[in-house]
């Protein structure tokens, strides 16, 4: 195995820790959103490049990849952004404004769009507790490593 750019063991375990905190953080802000909290959908990144998370992933992280829990993050985080991204539609989508939608409908149509969101929030859920649990695992194989695997 390649040595790892992590100064040591608990330089590299403390990256993952930070990273999973910067995960359930942006969890927690997308709920937020669905749960009518002020927050501007922009602060959630939707692509899974742009999070602080996918950031950790895709740069810094990339050190613990030759790690077996590592490459099955990518999947279930790219489809919780993919979730997200259909929540956003549903919260933000344009909707049909003629007279009667404006006298009869609006209310219900915003109670089922946000009815929506949340059967979409449920999944976002399920896929984040599935990425928690591989980091997990991750940080579990980390700590199972010795400090000659460190570059140091």
């Amino acid at each position: 195995m390649e040595k790892l750019h992590c100064k040591n063991k608990m330089d590299c375990i403390h990256r993952l820790r930070e990273a999973r905190r910067s995960h359930t953080q942006w969890v927690r802000r997308a709920k937020g959103l669905i749960s009518g909290q002020a927050l501007d959908k922009d602060s959630i990144p939707e692509l899974p490049t742009d999070c602080s998370f996918g950031t950790w992933y895709y740069g810094a992280g990339q050190d613990l990849s030759t790690l077996p829990s590592f490459p099955e993050i990518e999947s279930p985080h790219t489809e919780l952004h993919n979730i997200y991204r259909d929540i956003i539609n549903h919260l933000f989508e344009e909707t049909d404004h003629s007279l009667l939608s404006d006298m009869f409908g609006q209310s219900h149509e915003h109670e089922e769009k946000i009815g929506e969101a949340k059967k979409q929030l449920v999944r976002l859920e399920a896929v984040s507790e599935n990425i928690v649990g591989l980091m997990e695992s991750l940080e579990n194989e980390i700590a199972e490593l010795t400090e000659d695997d460190f570059a140091g």
